[in-house]
């Protein structure tokens, strides 16, 4: 697989964690704040029309005049691999100015390749969004240099994930708890008797892999329920459950036997 856009989503918020309330999958609560400086649709403009790379912009759905929300798309000149696209958007961000402008990005969105494209929208109708296109060239991302890019940790809910590997370092194994091999467990069964929809299995890694619908959908960006997780079940080895929108990406297998009240 590889992608030939680069997708800028500016959001100018932060998560704020609520004290002692949770959602369901145990994720802390979390509400916006705007931050200090939003990046303005100008500021990206400028910098893009300096690098002279081609672009489309637009605000997205929820953008509001104390609180500017925009996307930019910007063409590569050549299919960059999903291997190499955590380095290649930091060269990326380097090479067309945009460094400062990492204050407002969403960057577990520009990281993640499963949901780079949108589409504009606002709910007053499309008089309502504001446009802008930067003429230029396709930006080139030298791939045999990718290798020593300087990567930046783009962690969703950081709260949650510094807590676990604390624990981890501490000593903590939520598995050795269990002592049992879990290499057996069908997990997409298991799933499915939760009541969450399954897709049929396909060959994956000399295993199978499902794609399935999310144990916690109402946490999801406007509550969408769809087949955005995934069951990896490689032979020999425990199965292993993720869910590709970015308030879940901490959680895995133990939240999923947890749900079930295996543990």
């Amino acid at each position: 697989q590889s992608l030939q856009l680069l997708g800028l989503d500016y959001d100018n918020g932060v998560d704020e964690v609520i004290k002692d309330e949770f959602h369901p999958s145990g994720r802390p609560k979390t509400r916006k704040a705007l931050i200090d400086n939003p990046v303005t649709m100008e500021e990206v403009t400028e910098a893009l029309q300096k690098s002279h790379a081609l672009a489309y912009q637009w605000s997205t759905w929820s953008n509001r005049h104390d609180w500017p929300k925009h996307r930019a798309i910007v063409a590569l000149a050549h299919p960059v691999p999903a291997g190499l696209w955590h380095p290649a958007t930091e060269w990326a961000l380097r090479d067309l100015g945009l460094e400062d402008t990492r204050r407002g990005l969403d960057l577990a969105a520009l990281r993640d390749v499963a949901r780079m494209y949108f589409l504009p929208g606002h709910p007053e109708g499309a008089d309502a969004i504001r446009r802008g296109e930067v003429f230029g060239c396709a930006l080139a991302i030298p791939l045999d240099q990718l290798a020593a890019a300087d990567l930046p940790a783009a962690v969703a809910l950081r709260h949650t994930q510094v807590e676990r590997n604390v624990r981890k370092s501490e000593g903590y194994r939520w598995a050795a708890r269990l002592q049992v091999d879990l290499s057996t467990l069908r997990l997409a069964e298991l799933i499915a008797d939760l009541g969450v929809q399954v897709k049929p299995a396909g060959p994956y890694l000399g295993g199978n892999r499902w794609r399935t619908h999310c144990l916690w959908p109402a946490e999801h960006t406007d509550g969408q329920d769809d087949d955005s997780a995934f069951v990896i079940h490689e032979p020999g080895r425990w199965p292993t459950w993720s869910c590709s929108h970015a308030c879940h990406l901490h959680l895995g297998l133990q939240d999923v036997l947890r749900a079930a009240g295996v543990i």
